[in-house]
């Protein structure tokens, strides 16, 4: 008989401190055996066999000589057998199998995200609100729930007045004063002219104001556009027409200076020296308001000519 064979028998044990502990990234285990004593002369080393089960310990491990070994095992429960071999190169039987057990260690509680608080400000405001829950045994819980309301802005509404007519050569005031913002905003305003008649030179003072003035200078329509802002935002443009004229003067009739004519005498009525101080075309009438009367030939023309009666 060789004398490797059988001449020493391992007993094989996990060394270990209280619970065995293998992490999942760092599963260390050392295991031991008997001293071999005299017997260790004979020995060339130990073949270390291990799997996750009895039956299936196909993973081999050479173990130098000693009695204790440190290796790095699977995550799951490993089982572990172990056999000498002596220098002539025989194998002795399996000794007994241990176990070592993984026993994953959990990973600390997290404790759930906790949004960062909301500080108020000028445009939030915090509400908290509590709910109070009971079972039918009075047991009750409370939880908390915050609700953050952001102020959202609302764009001015601007009015520039209602549509007028006015003198042509006369100031005009333009009146927004009439323009509202709901969050109590303060405004700004902004006039320009987007229309006026053919020829006009007229231009705006103080058009960032609520109040500016104009002069007309030619008759027409003049359109302006306003728009304000609450510091923030535009609002939507509003519009004002102002309509100028120039008042009609009444025109001057004159016919003439008085006469002394023969009787059935050809007689010239001439109102030519009538004016009309706009320039306006002019359109004539005469007509005969006493004495016997007499025919007027041409009587819707400047001059007109009758014959004196017989007297």
């Amino acid at each position: 008989m060789k004398r490797g064979l059988f001449i020493f028998l391992v007993t094989l044990v996990v060394l270990m401190v209280g619970t065995f502990v293998c992490k999942a990234n760092a599963r260390q285990v050392t295991l031991g055996w008997d001293d071999p004593g005299d017997f260790g002369a004979g020995l060339a080393n130990y073949n270390l066999y291990y799997g996750d089960t009895e039956t299936s310990m196909s993973n081999v491990e050479a173990v130098p000589n000693g009695n204790t070994f440190t290796l790095t095992a699977p995550d799951s429960d490993t089982y572990f057998g172990m056999t000498t071999m002596d220098i002539d190169g025989v194998e002795s039987q399996l000794s007994n199998i241990v176990l070592a057990q993984s026993i994953v260690e959990p990973d600390p509680p997290v404790d759930p995200p906790v949004d960062p608080p909301v500080e108020e400000s000028a445009t939030t405001e915090l509400l908290t609100f509590k709910l109070t829950v009971t079972d039918e045994s009075g047991a009750t819980s409370t939880d908390f729930v915050d609700v953050t309301v952001v102020y959202v802005n609302t764009a001015s509404t601007a009015n520039a007045g209602v549509d007028s007519t006015v003198l042509t050569g006369s100031q005009v005031t333009l009146d927004g004063s009439g323009s509202t913002d709901i969050d109590g905003d303060t405004m700004s305003f902004l006039w320009t002219i987007v229309a006026s008649p053919d020829g006009s030179s007229t231009s705006l003072s103080n058009e960032t104001s609520a109040t500016p003035s104009f002069t007309p200078d030619k008759d027409g329509v003049y359109t302006f556009q306003l728009i304000v802002n609450d510091g923030d935002v535009d609002s939507m443009p509003d519009l004002v027409d102002i309509t100028s004229f120039t008042p009609n003067t009444t025109p001057v009739a004159n016919a003439g200076a008085d006469m002394v004519v023969d009787e059935n005498s050809p007689v010239l009525l001439d109102g030519s020296a009538s004016s009309d101080a706009d320039g306006d075309s002019l359109t004539f009438l005469w007509e005969q308001v006493s004495g016997t009367p007499v025919e007027i030939s041409d009587s819707d023309m400047a001059v007109s000519a009758f014959v004196a009666p017989n007297m």
